[in-house]
């Protein structure tokens, strides 16, 4: 068994919760199981929330297959494992101690199976009958979930963006885009602080130095006297480099990267909203062309214009007709995942082997949208397909 098998069904509530009980015999709640810390360092969920007996807790959970593995890890040197307030382990072969106090510890063996595979068999319920399914059931929910995704991305843009500043709102998704999910958030934070109508407004000064410093990423290294000046005139707040992640990225999409190809994309893009009303086959060149770089040396890869469209372009445009309320606008957001090659990761992979292909970003984002809101949650009888199956 491997821990990630552990955080999975934490992560997804796969843990008979009425059934636990701490290894002391008290009774445990668990309110909210946190939000899982994949990518960096620190203890596994955040901002959990539990009761032992009369008394609420908020804090760090952290999971191990071992109590022991606790020491082996060496968190009890680590000051941001000190929050932790729940200790979920397979096997609890020792007590562990914070400030020479006893975790709270719960001990899943004999609660969950202990192979991976038993949860893998059942992630398709529907795969087996799936050659005696008309195809056209997929096609129905491979439409609405893709529109799901896409008014979901809607209410996220709803909550920062400005219906009276679309320029705006396509410069902040823009960044989400080169951050991707790990830098997506001080992607996003940047363009709070240097806004696009500053940066335009500020033309003549070089804004690949503006971005880098305002960044914190360059800040020691591009020390000018326009920088100074504009530093103080739009009292700047330069961020810290400690935000920007690293881990789990290859060198060509770290941070230090990604803000240099989005710095010469916000140099040479006026951000005028105009494209979208561009014919389905005009739009696409328009964009394609605007993200090749004339710097050969931080040139975009094809794999990433691809996500930059999808996480970008395809929202906006979606987002820009809604505010409109012009659904010919809206539906072009649908023709350009047409345009796109599809994605691949491993939910991907389990669609292929039950017989399932994409032949392009329609097929993955909107397969992607079933696997994750259906699929995983087994809502069957919520899904076309499912729902035929059970009542053939």
């Amino acid at each position: 068994m491997k821990e990630e098998y552990l955080h999975h069904l934490w992560k997804n509530k796969q843990i008979p919760f009425h059934q636990l009980k701490l290894v002391s015999g008290e009774d445990i709640l668990i309110y909210d199981v946190g939000q899982y810390n994949k990518f960096e360092s620190g203890p596994d969920f955040s901002n959990g929330k539990i009761k032992i007996g009369n008394v609420t807790w908020f804090g760090n959970i952290e999971l191990h297959l071992k109590s022991s593995d606790w020491y082996h890890h060496n968190h009890q040197l680590d000051r941001a494992y000190d929050n932790v307030i729940l200790h979920v382990v397979y096997t609890h072969d020792q007590n562990v101690f914070i400030n020479n106090k006893a975790i709270p510890t719960i001990e899943l063996k004999g609660l969950i199976p202990e192979i991976e595979e038993v949860l893998n068999k059942h992630e398709f319920p529907c795969s087996t009958f799936l050659d005696e399914l008309d195809p056209i059931y997929l096609e129905s929910m491979k439409e609405k979930a893709i529109i799901k995704r896409l008014n979901r991305r809607l209410l996220d843009i709803n909550k920062y963006g400005d219906e009276s500043n679309p320029k705006q709102v396509l410069y902040s998704l823009l960044a989400q885009a080169f951050g991707c999910k790990i830098n997506a958030q001080p992607f996003q934070e940047l363009t709070n602080r240097i806004p696009i109508k500053l940066i335009k407004k500020e033309q003549c000064f070089n804004v690949k130095t503006l971005i880098l410093n305002v960044s914190g990423i360059g800040e020691r290294e591009l020390l000018d006297k326009n920088w100074i000046h504009l530093k103080s005139k739009y009292k700047l707040d330069t961020m810290s480099r400690h935000v920007w992640k690293h881990k789990g990225l290859r060198p060509k999409s770290f941070p230090e990267i990604r803000l240099l190809q989005f710095a010469e994309i916000v140099e040479k893009f006026d951000f005028d909203t105009s494209f979208v009303y561009l014919g389905s086959n005009e739009l696409i060149k328009n964009i394609r062309s605007l993200l090749i770089l004339s710097d050969k040396s931080i040139k975009i890869s094809s794999a990433m214009i691809d996500l930059i469209i999808i996480n970008c372009f395809v929202p906006f445009i979606w987002w820009y007709g809604n505010v409109k309320m012009n659904e010919n606008i809206q539906e072009k957001s649908l023709d350009l995942l047409q345009f796109l090659n599809a994605e691949e990761n491993h939910i991907l992979k389990k669609w292929k082997a039950i017989g399932v292909n994409c032949i392009n970003s329609y097929d993955s984002q909107s397969l992607l949208e079933i696997y994750n809101e259906f699929c995983t949650a087994k809502k069957c009888l919520f899904c076309e397909m499912g729902n035929k199956i059970i009542y053939k």
